[in-house]
């Protein structure tokens, strides 16, 4: 098999040498991220679990606990999915 030892020594166990690309700067933006994702980030809390979307609205049922991050979760959201207005 193939050892984490053998990965960063360059050289596999079969004495097959690893070759490495240049190393890449890849931009990355939160609307990469999922909703559920950037929320587990932000709160302190576990995320809601769902919602409905009607066109361009969407529905939330937030627990006690949601309540005080509604405007985040509502913001989060709207950036996340451009179809909610």
């Amino acid at each position: 098999g193939v050892s984490l030892d053998s990965l960063q020594s360059g050289k596999l166990d079969n004495d097959l040498a690893l070759e490495f690309g240049p190393d890449l700067e890849v931009p990355l933006s939160f609307r990469h991220l999922s909703f559920g994702y950037i929320l587990n980030k932000l709160l302190p809390v576990s995320p809601p679990s769902a919602y409905e979307q009607i066109g361009h609205v969407a529905h939330f049922n937030l627990k006690e606990e949601h309540l005080p991050y509604g405007k985040l979760i509502g913001q989060v959201l709207r950036e996340t999915n451009p179809s909610i207005d």
